[in-house]
């Protein structure tokens, strides 16, 4: 059937009669004012076509019809992950980073259920959880979480957003009652690198930290006491300090009050103090690597009775292995039973 588009006044019979077979349709095409209006969206408020997920992840509904928000503990299986992702359609830039650090903590065992977790809202769209999920899928373990469903859209505005999250020193704190937990955490960093090695972009998780200063969380308190302020207050000075210590704890506390004081130093204090300036502030990998096994060479001359004009570190010695000093505290820590 054709409406006739001509007239206002058609009459009931006009309605009814067929259109001949050869009639052309005509499209009723809205204004251009209408077509053009865009439509009135505030500043912030989500937009008014949501991305909808594929079907797959449709399949997570627990049943649960009502709309209304509500949340279980689930085991969240590589598979599960994998669906939960297909509705990741709103979330931010990914970190790889973050995710190798959370699922070295799946691997290890030491990941915990929290109130944090996943969250979709009632079409199954990822509102938070996505680099949890992501780690599941790289560790191919399966954890419990918490998931939320039937959040509702609106909520994502809240999440990662305004207070600065909590960081490791700030638990460290909270937890243990490390005293200059930033700075301590900052140093047990530091002492892993010459450990085991340092990746540039690495992302330390709590429990990473944490095993670290059950191991050097004294060593490092003493290092603070004994250096004191200034530029001495350096965490990879306390990192080198800390790491001989055990070797002879009386004489190296001395040389770190000697150093501290200024009073009566060495040819060989005071090339360190010089080394310290070159090296200061120590805000890349190199120069805190550097600074630790300045320190620890400036300690081992102390200890010898050797008297150095100049202390400084090759660009090949950055590997802490390549350099003799850490070797020698290394094999004197490994005999005296302590870790390496």
């Amino acid at each position: 059937m054709v409406l006739d588009m001509k007239s206002k006044n058609n009459s009931s019979s006009e309605e009814s009669t067929p259109a001949p077979a050869t009639a052309k349709r005509r499209r009723i095409v809205a204004p251009k004012s209408a077509a053009a209006k865009k439509p009135d969206v505030k500043r912030g408020a989500l937009p008014l076509a949501m991305p909808t997920p594929p079907p797959s992840s449709l399949v997570i509904t627990h049943g649960n019809t009502s709309g209304k928000q509500y949340s279980v503990i689930e085991d969240i299986t590589p598979e599960l992950a994998d669906i939960f992702m297909t509705g990741n359609v709103l979330n931010r830039e990914r970190s790889p980073a973050r995710i190798s650090g959370f699922a070295r903590d799946m691997k290890a065992g030491k990941w915990k259920l929290t109130h944090q977790g996943i969250a979709v809202d009632s079409e199954s769209r990822l509102l938070d959880g996505q680099h949890r999920l992501l780690a599941i899928i790289q560790s191919g373990c399966t954890v419990k979480m918490m998931v939320s469903y039937n959040v509702p859209p609106e909520a994502i505005h809240q999440i990662d957003v305004g207070l600065r999250p909590r960081s490791i020193a700030d638990t460290a704190k909270m937890i243990r009652g490390t005293p200059r937990s930033a700075q301590a955490v900052a140093g047990v960093k530091v002492i892993a690198a010459l450990m085991d090695g340092y990746e540039e972009k690495r992302i330390w998780n709590a429990s990473e930290v944490f095993e670290k200063l059950d191991l050097f969380e004294f060593d490092l308190r003493v290092a603070q006491l004994s250096l004191g302020t200034g530029k001495l207050r350096q965490s990879a000075i306390h990192a080198g300090f800390a790491y001989a210590l055990p070797c002879d704890r009386e004489r190296i506390e001395e040389w770190g009050k000697i150093v501290a004081s200024r009073i009566n130093m060495s040819p060989t204090m005071a090339a360190f103090e010089r080394a310290v300036d070159k090296l200061t502030p120590s805000n890349t990998t190199w120069k805190k690597q550097a600074l630790a096994l300045i320190t620890m060479r400036a300690i081992h001359a102390h200890l010898k009775g050797e008297e150095l004009s100049s202390l400084f570190i090759k660009s090949a010695e950055t590997e802490p292995l390549a350099h003799p000093t850490f070797r020698h505290f290394r094999m004197r820590r490994e005999k005296l039973g302590l870790v390496v």
